[in-house]
Parts: C-alpha cells; sequence; structure tokens
C-alpha cells in the first residue's frame, strides 16, 4: 500500500468518527480512497518487457491511439 493511500485512509477513519459517514467530505476522501485503489489494481508490465513484447507482437498497447501517431 502506498503511503499516500494509507494516509487517505487514516484520515477517513478520522472524519467519519468525527462527522459522520454521510457528510460531504467524508463521501469525497472515500471517493478518492476508491479511485487510487482501482488504479494501482491494474495490472504492472514493467517497460522492460513491454518493449520486448512489442517487438514480439504480443502485448496490445492501452494507448493504441496515441502510439499509432
Amino acid at each position: 500500500m502506498s503511503r499516500h493511500l494509507n494516509n487517505l485512509k487514516r484520515l477517513g477513519t478520522k472524519l467519519e468518527s468525527r462527522y459522520g459517514d454521510s457528510d460531504p467530505v467524508v463521501l469525497e476522501v472515500k471517493r478518492e480512497i476508491e479511485a487510487i485503489e482501482a488504479r494501482d489494481s491494474r495490472p504492472f508490465t514493467p517497460y522492460r518487457d513491454f518493449i520486448r513484447a512489442q517487438s514480439h507482437g504480443r502485448i496490445e498497447p492501452r494507448m493504441s491511439g496515441l502510439l499509432a501517431a
């Protein structure tokens, strides 16, 4: 877990205990935590492996429109 995500979770817990779970700030922190967790859950391919696979034609680029230009 990243330090930033850990700090956000701690902040969310403190805010929720102080203001309740329906407070707009608490809900915003929860949305941010969910966004970071979703982003971090994507599989990661090291750059070297990505380039090697590209030369063999095994991996489709995620941003094919940007790479084709």
